[in-house]
């Protein structure tokens, strides 16, 4: 129904506000207001992968490692089987992030 559309519509274009704000706020080093954001995105599209990638960036910026390691695991998780050059691109790098701070954290 066109109801349905616009609110899931509405949803969308939220959604992406709130990550858009979310990567300006990490640009800028504003790490608690960025994973804010996305954590909002997240909560109106559970399954935005986008989102939880740069949460887990936003997380490993500012230094909260196993916050980190959660989010990109769980990422890895979810593009696991999508066929994409990007997402494909994304789980060879994302892979190595996770293996480095897996390092980290084992040193301290």
């Amino acid at each position: 129904t066109p109801l349905y559309s616009s609110a899931a519509s509405d949803v969308y274009k939220r959604q992406t506000q709130y990550i858009n704000r979310g990567l300006c706020y990490k640009d800028v080093g504003m790490y608690d207001q960025a994973v804010q954001d996305l954590t909002t995105a997240m909560r109106l599209q559970p399954q935005s992968a986008d989102a939880l990638k740069n949460r887990a960036i936003a997380y490993e910026q500012w230094g909260k490692l196993p916050e980190a390691l959660a989010d990109y695991e769980r990422f890895l998780a979810w593009i696991a089987d999508m066929p994409t050059e990007r997402r494909a691109r994304e789980r060879r790098e994302i892979g190595q992030k996770v293996q480095a701070i897996r390092a980290q954290l084992a040193e301290q």
